[in-house]
């Protein structure tokens, strides 16, 4: 898992699928990771952006339906969250959706792990 402010002159901060709870799973982006030493035992925590805001309803998705692509939307940045390494799941790949209009909104590509649930 990689989070760096500044890879290669662009900011780069990988995709997770974390564990709320036994039934609810979700992307995240990574932006940070440390740990928290607490009498001689290292807790490890992320900072995490969710990606788990509902559809927006003005938006047409009835092509990406019919292709089986799935669309995330990242929350605000002040709505990031700090989680223990023990809830993430996997690695995942998401690609950020340029398009105008498109800001916050992430394509899965779950076309590379079929097996990712």
């Amino acid at each position: 898992m990689c989070t760096n402010p500044n890879f290669h002159n662009k900011p780069h901060y990988d995709f997770v699928i974390i564990k709320a709870d036994d039934q609810t799973h979700f992307y995240t982006q990574l932006q940070y990771i440390f740990g928290i030493t607490h009498r001689e035992e290292t807790y490890f925590m992320a900072l995490i952006l969710p990606l788990d805001i509902p559809l927006p309803a003005s938006r047409s998705f009835k092509d990406d339906f019919d292709l089986q692509i799935t669309h995330v939307w990242a929350r605000k940045r002040q709505d990031s969250a700090i989680i223990s390494l023990e809830s993430i799941v996997q690695g995942a790949l998401l690609l950020e959706d340029d398009s105008p209009g498109c800001e916050g909104d992430y394509i899965v590509m779950s076309v590379i792990d079929q097996d990712m649930w």
